[in-house]
């Protein structure tokens, strides 16, 4: 939408697909019309990444990889649990997106009739029952070198180097090794063992092991939360909160906020007052919180991502 004099006016872009839509469908403007008042509505869902006068933030899920936040988020969501209703998953992604800096970023969603709001996202039956990151894009049977597509892979994933698995669903436990970085356009080169079958495209893969790359480099920046305390030498020279967009962990304290916005299964959050580590989206990270009442310098807190199951 382009807003001008408080006046809202639809993209000109928007209205030349609208007509293109309508023609396909042997529509004109007066039949459109008519439907809208006796259908009372599209039979269909519309999802929105923000309110009609707010703006659908990017999401700079790593210094290469960029996103909207709305889209990679509910992305995850529909990869990760392909029977979710539309309404549950706008729900979880309005949730996560509640957290600051995406906090002006409230998505919608409508819909006619009400009822396909609670039908499961896809229509199709699921592929495979277990859970999935992402497909087999290309094969190269000459070097046995496939191209995965891994944008169901969750913020933390994306940094995983050469070494990282993926495991080859229905097809007998198949393990695809990456050569290469996960690029911005969430792609990545693997190779097949010799002695293992090759896998057709679409074939979908799950995250089975993850190495930390070589050049992994760590920014931090500090939280309000920690305003007021005399922090050590060592914490002195973080980017400060101004710069939290471009940081890759977030230092904080539990607040009551922050563990109100980790996700309900989550049972074994750390306690509200502790000190450790937190995403770009306030997801906390795993053993790096102490026990409460710990001063911020009071321990060094050795952070990489996992090299195990995740």
């Amino acid at each position: 939408m382009v807003v001008a004099s408080r006046t809202l006016y639809p993209n000109q872009a928007e209205k030349q697909y609208q007509k293109r839509l309508m023609a396909s469908l042997n529509l004109d403007n007066q039949t459109l019309q008519q439907n809208r008042q006796t259908q009372k509505g599209t039979k269909g869902i519309l999802l929105a990444a923000a309110a009609e006068q707010q703006l659908a933030q990017d999401s700079i899920l790593t210094p290469t990889h960029r996103a909207g936040a709305y889209t990679k988020l509910l992305t995850e969501i529909l990869w990760a649990t392909p029977t979710i209703p539309f309404d549950s998953a706008n729900n979880t992604v309005s949730q996560r997106l509640a957290a600051p800096p995406s906090a002006a970023q409230q998505p919608e969603i409508a819909c006619y009739p009400l009822d396909i709001a609670q039908q499961p996202s896809f229509f199709s039956p699921p592929a495979a029952s277990e859970t999935a990151q992402g497909l087999v894009e290309q094969v190269n049977p000459r070097n046995r070198q496939i191209t995965l597509w891994l944008g169901g892979c969750s913020t933390r994933s994306l940094t995983m180097g050469e070494g990282s698995q993926f495991r080859l669903l229905n097809t007998q436990q198949t393990i695809a090794t990456l050569t290469s970085k996960i690029q911005p356009n969430f792609t990545a080169t693997a190779t097949i063992p010799p002695d293992q079958p090759l896998p057709t495209p679409g074939t979908l893969v799950q995250q089975f092991y993850r190495a930390i790359p070589k050049d992994l480099r760590l920014k931090i920046a500090l939280d309000p939360s920690l305003m007021g305390f005399t922090l050590p030498g060592n914490l002195s020279r973080m980017d400060g909160i101004s710069e939290r967009p471009k940081a890759d962990v977030l230092f904080s304290q539990m607040t009551a906020e922050y563990h109100s916005f980790q996700e309900a299964q989550m049972t074994e959050r750390p306690p509200i007052g502790s000190y450790g580590l937190f995403s770009s989206n306030l997801d906390y990270q795993p053993n790096t919180f102490g026990p409460v009442g710990e001063t911020p310098g009071a321990r060094s807190i050795a952070y990489a991502p996992s090299s195990t199951n995740c």
